[in-house]
């Protein structure tokens, strides 16, 4: 007879074993980890793991194999994961610099020119000289901004003008050509005159800058580019008309624009225009 009240033996025993059998498999579970990680073993999750979501498959050509498409997945498809290497960051690589070479193609593109170039008006006694702007092919400047701030140069209040030139830019046929060429081809350019690949000349009607000082700029300049290429637009042009190299009038006053200030200042402080000379 059995007692109201009271569980049978046979069903006591039952409960008993079922309510043991969760912590034995949790214990079970906590030691394989602990002993993978000791060991140094792959947890599943982690990189390196199969099991992971964030290896990628190398036969698939590095997509990700997708989650959810089997039965009662609801025709749900996973985005392809993104493996981080460890160690690695995800900050931006910096931007390789500019490399100019030494030699290039031989070829120039005229840049060229809107609107109307001859309707200019010249400053009353100024003489008119024109020009165009011409980038030699296969170097890592363009051809259009290139002459912009040769323009822009050319045009200041504090150039040439002041010494009674009127500038115009052209990109058809001009009285003068100016030349950003690399090292090599202005060698060649500049011959018989000797430029060692550093330095930039006026030969003839072609004003010749040199693409490495260009990008480089000068010691004499330190980090003012600007101010360096305003310098040698108006030292080279000022050759093409008609001026000679001038020594340094007393030391710390502002170079003449056509002191050979790429090489060295004579005592003088930098000075890119022929405005702010004594």
């Amino acid at each position: 007879m059995v007692t109201r009240g009271t569980p049978a033996a046979g069903r006591h025993r039952a409960q008993t074993r079922s309510g043991r059998r969760p912590l034995f498999l949790l214990t079970g579970l906590t030691a394989g980890v602990a002993a993978a990680m000791l060991l140094g073993a792959p947890v599943l999750g982690e990189p390196g793991d199969p099991g992971s979501r964030q290896d990628l498959d190398v036969a698939s050509g590095g997509r990700a194999p997708q989650q959810g498409t089997g039965p009662g997945a609801g025709g749900a498809v996973e985005a392809p994961a993104m493996t981080v290497l460890p160690g690695r960051t995800l900050e931006r690589e910096p931007a390789p610099e500019v490399a100019v070479p030494e030699s290039a193609s031989g070829t120039f593109a005229v840049a060229g020119v809107r609107g109307p170039t001859t309707s200019r008006p010249a400053a009353e006694g100024a003489r008119l000289t024109s020009y165009r702007v011409e980038v030699e092919g296969g170097l890592p400047f363009d051809a259009d901004e290139v002459a912009a701030e040769v323009e822009r140069i050319l045009s200041d209040e504090r150039g040439w003008i002041t010494r009674g030139h009127l500038l115009v830019r052209e990109d058809g046929p001009a009285d003068l050509r100016i030349l950003l060429a690399a090292p090599t081809t202005v060698d060649r350019l500049c011959a018989p005159l000797l430029t060692r690949g550093r330095l930039s000349c006026r030969n003839g009607a072609n004003v010749v800058l040199n693409a490495w000082r260009w990008h480089h700029g000068a010691e004499t300049y330190g980090d003012d580019l600007t101010g360096y290429r305003e310098y040698l637009v108006n030292h080279e042009t000022g050759h093409a008309l008609g001026y000679g190299h001038l020594g340094c009038p007393e030391p710390g006053a502002p170079a003449p624009v056509m002191v050979q200030q790429t090489k060295t200042l004579l005592g003088c402080a930098p000075n890119p225009w022929p405005a702010d000379e004594r």
